[in-house]
Formats: C-alpha cells, structure tokens, sequence
C-alpha cells in the first residue's frame, strides 16, 4: 500500500521526531577525555544519536531556504528507505 503525502505533509512528520541539537555528553571531546567515556557506555543514548538529524531552524530563514531544507530532507527518505 502507497501513501501520498504533499512534501509539505511528508516534512511535517519528519520534524516532528527531529531535534534541534542533539548531542551526546559522553560523546563530545570534553566528557569524553575527562571521564574516558566511550559510546559503548550509553548504546540506547548513541543509538538514538545515530538516528538523529539535526536541522537548520531559526527565525530568519527565508521561505526559499525552509523549502530547500524540505526537499533535501524528503530525498534523504527517499533514498534511505527500505521498503
């Protein structure tokens, strides 16, 4: 079974499990010597990093950046999915 979805409906859905910046303590160079953590050490917490995107969001972007940024997102889909 398909779906149709609008590229504006399809954005929507994705963003909605996007987070704006999302980073891993354990992970950043200053947590990571001073503690000696490695990604092993928290595999839920780099397992949802590695499923994460990170995405230009601010006030100022024009309407012709937030429709670029859409379009790239909707072809990442495309080319990711595995169905």
């Amino acid at each position: 079974m398909a779906f149709i979805f609008t590229p504006v409906e399809l954005a929507a859905m994705i963003v909605m499990d996007i987070a704006y910046s999302f980073n891993n303590a354990h992970i950043m160079p200053f947590y990571k010597n001073k503690y000696g953590l490695k990604k092993e050490d928290f595999p839920v917490s780099y397992n949802n990093y590695l499923k994460s995107l990170s995405i230009p969001i601010y006030p100022g972007l024009t309407e012709e950046q937030v429709n670029y940024i859409i379009e790239s997102i909707i072809e990442i889909g495309k080319e990711s999915y595995k169905g």
